[in-house]
């Protein structure tokens, strides 16, 4: 039975069994909504089935999962699962997907899903979704979808997004789809197909398009042409493509292109020139490619652009000099770069910058003294550079910092993270790998408003846990690999608020688990033991079965016997836990 759960709408009529798809779409809070954001309801269903969502911002560890699905639960689950206000939210089958339940919830659910996601799929299930007619956004990427498939989408009046990366389409598919008249995004290429300069003349007529995405080595300079009159196009993807200048000369008419990913393509810093007439760009991807910089030369004219990515790339020092005319800048990712403390020089005026990733460079706690002034900063990524704790002296008056990470920095020391008292904004602090103790832990205690804190390979005991007692915002804390015992973790039991929390290879046992007995919102817990069995048993299970949220727990390399497993599965039928049997 579905029964629908907005306000003002009555109860559906009972439907045949096989509907199982149930909606819960109660406001998780009084947040307006927008044009560009849904979300902000429950939802829930006997379906089996992984619930994600894509989110609008950077949001904390998780930063890298902007812009593609992540996972927030799994149904059936024991309480409806709340969806976050996004970007976009949607479900994925488990395993093989019931098409005609889907189908049939679809038709009779005021409030079904606006994203379906299928890991397998052929041409025959996309004939049973052509019924499908609200569906929003169908990603079908890296399944078995052919261009004969593609004539069934085309009943799918509604269809504003669709992902067809990985399939076996080659092209002339296409043609099926120039009837979505809604069709907004597009992303085609990559693995498994054959994309040829024919096939992408169909391109020419879905003028509507918005947003395109084009992956592969299939994909070059002359099916470019075929883009110059979608004047509509905002972002274009061709990472990993084998564009050049040559391509990026069809792309001059596209006066209205915010976002160009050339992430992996083949282009060189003179093929940039071709960019200097885009004059409307946001945003620039240069991720994996081979530019040196000096190619940077050109962008000056972009007045608009607000996030550059030059990570993985051979920039040098020397090029650096010609993003200091770029002041609106408000995103800058070197990560994995040969930068030095030289480079760094030329940022010191970009005063708007709110994200700067610097992490696996060669700066060091002098290059640090030039950023001081960038007191915008929300996000600072340095894990492993050089830096030592002094150069945390230059970061003491970012205010606005939300992110800091540490990890992975052998220098850190626990004086270091005395600079970071006055950081009240701090939300995620990383310091993963460090050989911070107790006594840089006692720096953190003030830091109340905390969300993410990952201590994880440090030095950290139970007495340091003491510190840690008053961040009752945490939703996720790392411990993992520590000298943590059952007599920290009495520290822990009033962080109510955690969902995640990572003790693997700790020293904890079965008479520690009775602090976890009041962490009800707990989804992600781990003990599994990573180079040796941790000492939980049988008999410490029975505090964890009260945990009815978990959706996860790790078990692995402890002394748990299959009997004991077996039993804590009837508390927690829902639970996916390992090992498995």
């Amino acid at each position: 039975m579905i029964r629908s759960h907005t306000a003002g709408t009555s109860f559906l009529s009972i439907l045949p069994a096989m509907v199982i798809l149930s909606l819960l779409t109660v406001p998780a809070h009084a947040e307006t909504k927008t044009a560009t954001t849904m979300g902000g309801c429950k939802f829930s269903s006997d379906l089996a089935l992984d619930v994600w969502v894509i989110r609008t911002t950077e949001t904390g560890l998780k930063r890298e999962l902007v812009g593609r699905p992540e996972q927030i639960g799994k149904t059936p689950s024991p309480q409806p699962l709340n969806i976050p206000r996004c970007l976009l939210w949607g479900i994925t089958p488990i395993g093989k997907a019931d098409i005609k339940a889907l189908v049939l919830a679809s038709r009779f659910c005021n409030n079904f899903p606006p994203a379906l996601r299928l890991r397998e799929a052929s041409d025959a299930d996309l004939a049973e979704l052509k019924g499908m007619a609200g569906l929003r956004t169908l990603m079908l990427g890296g399944t078995n979808i052919t261009d004969a498939g593609l004539a069934h989408p085309k009943g799918m009046e509604g269809l504003g997004s669709l992902e067809l990366w990985g399939t076996k389409i080659s092209g002339t598919g296409l043609v099926h789809l120039k009837g979505l008249k809604k069709l907004r995004d597009l992303e085609i290429g990559g693995r498994n197909t054959n994309i040829t300069k024919a096939d992408l003349s169909h391109l020419k007529d879905f003028t509507g398009l918005e947003s395109l995405e084009l992956h592969g080595k299939t994909i070059r300079d002359a099916d470019l042409v075929h883009l110059k009159n979608l004047w509509w196009l905002e972002s274009l993807k061709l990472s990993g493509t084998s564009v050049t200048g040559a391509g990026l000369v069809h792309l001059k008419t596209l006066v209205g292109l915010k976002n160009l990913d050339l992430s992996n393509a083949a282009i060189t810093d003179t093929d940039m020139v071709h960019l200097k007439d885009l004059v409307g760009l946001e945003s620039l991807n240069f991720k994996f490619t081979k530019i040196t910089g000096t190619g940077l030369a050109h962008l000056k004219s972009l007045k608009r652009l607000r996030r550059v990515n030059l990570g993985f790339s051979k920039i040098t020092d020397e090029s650096m000099v010609h993003l200091k005319d770029l002041t609106g800048l408000e995103s800058l990712e070197l990560g994995r770069t040969q930068i030095t403390d030289a480079g760094i020089a030329h940022l010191k005026n970009l005063v708007k910058l709110q994200v700067l990733a610097l992490w696996s460079t060669q700066i060091t706690d002098a290059g640090l003294a030039n950023l001081k002034g960038l007191v915008d900063l929300r996000t600072l990524m340095l894990q492993s550079t050089q830096i030592t704790g002094a150069g945390l002296l230059h970061i003491k008056d970012m205010v606005l910092l939300r992110e800091l990470s540490l990890c992975r920095i052998p220098g850190l020391t626990d004086a270091s993270l005395s600079h970071l008292k006055g950081l009240k904004g701090l939300r995620v602090l990383d310091l993963d790998t460090t050989n911070i103790t107790d006594a840089g832990v006692s720096h953190l205690k003030g830091l109340v408003g905390l969300q993410e804190l990952d201590l994880g390979n440090t030095k950290i005991t139970d007495a340091g846990m003491a510190h840690l007692k008053a961040l009752t915002e945490l939703q996720m804390l790392s411990l993992r690999e520590t000298g943590i015992s059952d007599a920290g973790l009495a520290h822990i039991k009033g962080m109510t608020n955690l969902k995640t929390l990572k003790l693997a290879s700790t020293k904890v046992s079965d008479a520690g688990l009775v602090h976890l007995s009041g962490l009800t919102e707990l989804q992600r817990l781990d003990f599994s033991g990573l180079n040796s069995a941790m000492n939980i048993t049988d008999a410490g299970l029975v505090h964890l079965k009260g945990l009815v949220r978990l959706q996860e727990l790790g078990l692995t390399l402890t002394n748990v016997t299959n009997a004991g497993l077996d039993d804590l599965r009837k508390a927690l039928p829902k639970t996916n836990i390992t090992p498995r049997k």
